[in-house]
């Protein structure tokens, strides 16, 4: 198997934030997503609870210690800081789990778009973080 041919995350390149809020509503197609990590629960796990639990469609591809070492982490250097989990979005590489959980539970239905009531689903996610970490 091989990752996909992914562009580097780029703060030059980011979306604004009206694109943001516009590029995955409820009338637009659902994106292609992929899930790359170990074939445990670690870092991704979140994400694949959100996933499932929004009945949203998804592919994973899994490796094992051994194949990491040995091939995936020098493909995945330049895409995701040499880091897994990395969400491949319609082509478009996200890494860190919590950008990748933000955003699977915008997609699920999951993440209040009030400012105030974000930042308290925030602030519970970065406690459970911190007790766990």
């Amino acid at each position: 198997f091989d990752p996909p041919t992914l562009a580097a995350p780029s703060l030059s390149s980011s979306p604004s934030p009206s694109q943001l809020s516009s590029s995955h509503n409820t009338t637009t197609m659902a994106p292609s997503l992929k899930l790359f990590y170990f074939g445990f629960a670690g870092r991704a796990e979140i994400t694949r609870m959100l996933l499932n639990y929004g009945d949203l469609e998804f592919e994973e591809q899994n490796f094992s210690f051994a194949e990491w070492g040995a091939d995936w982490k020098a493909k995945m250097e330049g895409v995701a800081y040499g880091q897994v989990p990395v969400l491949e979005v319609d082509g478009k590489a996200l890494s860190q789990s919590t950008a990748i959980e933000r955003y699977v539970a915008k997609l699920a239905g999951l993440y209040p778009e009030d400012a105030w009531e974000a930042a308290k689903v925030d602030e519970a996610a970065s406690l459970a973080y911190e007790v766990f970490d």
